[in-house]
């Protein structure tokens, strides 16, 4: 059975993902620029991993962003 989401982990996941969308990028491609699985990326985006602070950043740079524009609080 699938982790539970989390509100806050399934609105940075969003964003990672509309962010990504809006680059035209796989989740794969984003996967490799950030050196995580392909598989990794998409549990981020649907809320059910946690990220830390030090993933986020990594994320943010790949998605040529700050790590504040893929936190809505």
């Amino acid at each position: 059975m699938p982790a539970p989401q989390q509100p806050a982990n399934k609105r940075v996941g969003e964003m990672i993902r509309r962010r990504r969308i809006a680059l035209g990028l796989t989740q794969a491609q984003l996967a490799e620029r950030v050196s995580r699985h392909d598989t990794y990326v998409g549990m981020i985006e649907r809320g059910v991993n946690n990220i830390s602070m030090n993933t986020l950043e990594r994320f943010a740079k790949a998605l040529g962003t700050s790590a504040k524009s893929l936190v809505p609080f």
